[in-house]
């Protein structure tokens, strides 16, 4: 059996699972019976990834749609003077805008060490 499937088994019994197409923005909740369906497109970050900003080799912004227990998207500063930084949003075009944000924080924020 596929660790991953290990990992999520019975899972689509508990809670609320979510699809999002990139290309619309149009968000659906999934059916039990499309569990392994969604698991394999779940575990492909291209499916779900909005943005993904690399500032230096160590500080970089992600912006996800979340798609386990949520139909929310959520970008993430990581590392830096913005580490942690995190907000949630309910639609793909507030993640995209959003993305801009925290990208242009984190930049602004690294600006004086950037050459």
């Amino acid at each position: 059996m596929d660790h991953g499937e290990d990992l999520f088994a019975h899972f689509e019994h508990f809670v609320g699972n979510y699809w999002c197409d990139l290309q619309t923005g149009q968000i659906s909740r999934m059916e039990s019976h499309e569990f392994s369906q969604w698991l394999a497109w779940y575990q492909d970050i291209k499916n779900r990834q909005v943005g993904y900003t690399r500032v230096t080799e160590e500080v970089y912004i992600s912006t996800v749609f979340l798609a386990m227990c949520s139909d929310k998207f959520e970008t993430i500063i990581f590392n830096g003077p913005h580490n942690r930084y995190q907000t949630r949003y309910e639609t793909l075009k507030d993640a995209i805008a959003g993305h801009r944000v925290a990208a242009v924080l984190a930049i602004t924020a690294l600006k004086p060490h950037l050459n």
